[in-house]
């Protein structure tokens, strides 16, 4: 007996282009998240497989708090520079992650009052624990996200490569 899902949570029914853009912002914070483990491996001198294993499945803010020590230090990385453009990044990962959980953990919608309005359900705020709130969702929403993350992901590779210039 199959069990009747109500509209507002019907994910059958969200249009492909915007699943699409939330896999996009998933995507790019996996692809950051990776980089991220790329630039500890580069600072620490470490070879690609010992990298890979002590970084490979940790969460984002383990990596950045291992950034962040990196960074603090000259132990590691001698340009004053450097460290503070890693710190500064690690700072804006770990504050932009909200929004890459907001997605990548999200319920997606429609709205009470319109089905035709695409929602994005709140759940985290006490306030929403009885009722959940709801943002609306568009394209030009989540391309706002996409690129964020883009950003982040090319500051990532532009970091990955002074770091490789110490070498």
């Amino acid at each position: 007996m199959s069990k009747i899902v109500p509209k507002i949570y019907a994910v059958d029914d969200i249009p492909t282009d915007i699943l699409a853009s939330i896999g996009k912002i998933i995507a790019w914070w996996g692809y950051l998240q990776f980089q991220l483990g790329v630039i500890i491996r580069i600072a620490t001198k470490l070879s690609r497989g010992t990298g890979n294993v002590l970084t490979i499945g940790a969460d984002l803010s383990s990596l950045c708090r291992i950034i962040t020590t990196l960074a603090d230090s000259d132990h590691w990385i001698k340009d004053e520079n450097i460290r503070k453009d890693l710190a500064k990044f690690a700072d804006d990962v770990r504050r932009k992650s909200t929004r890459r959980n907001d997605y990548a953990h999200g319920v997606f919608g429609f709205s009470d009052d319109d089905q035709n309005v695409l929602v994005r359900h709140l759940f985290k705020q006490s306030q929403h624990k009885v009722t959940p709130g709801i943002e609306k969702l568009t394209q030009h929403d989540l391309q706002i996200v996409i690129d964020e993350a883009r950003d982040l992901w090319n500051r990532a590779q532009d970091l990955t490569h002074r770091l490789k210039s110490l070498r």
